[in-house]
């Protein structure tokens, strides 16, 4: 009797010991794929998060332009060239979309540099004046993304 209950235990502690390698390895696979798609989706979110600023702008949300800019802007608004303050900068915009009513926009191009530590990104702006064309230059720093140029020139 002694011995079938030791064989019995044994064979238990065998098949607990088989079962927590095989949930330890499901926990890993899980953690895997968790990692996987958590990259997935902040790499299409981080593109989705660069063309806001188009939608901010055809909404005219000035509050947000100016949290999506770097200290520093430089600008150039069709003739207007220069490096402003990014509330200078907010200011500019807005007396040009004052003028030229933004309806819709159309993103025609994007890049990345190789690091992925900046972008570019080239819009029509569609207006109740015409059709501008935008040009939006994001660069990384600390790990934060911000609009450090941005362009707009009569198409």
């Amino acid at each position: 009797m002694c011995i079938i209950s030791c064989k019995k235990s044994y064979y238990c502690q065998e098949l607990f010991s088989q079962a927590k390698k095989t949930t330890y390895k499901a926990n890993l696979m899980g953690r895997k794929v968790i990692f996987l798609v958590f990259c997935f989706l902040s790499g299409s979110l981080f593109g989705q998060n660069q063309t806001k600023i188009f939608d901010y702008i055809v909404a005219q949300d000035y509050e947000a332009i100016q949290q999506s800019f770097t200290p520093q802007v430089d600008v150039c608004i069709l003739s207007y060239e220069d490096l402003l303050s990014k509330n200078e900068a907010v200011n500019k915009l807005k007396e040009f979309l004052t003028k030229n009513k933004p309806v819709q926009y159309t993103i025609k191009h994007k890049g990345n540099s190789k690091a992925n530590q900046s972008s570019y990104l080239v819009s029509d702006l569609y207006t109740q004046n015409g059709i501008f064309r935008l040009f939006v230059y994001v660069s990384e720093k600390n790990g934060i993304f911000r609009i450090s140029e941005f362009r707009i020139e009569k198409v």
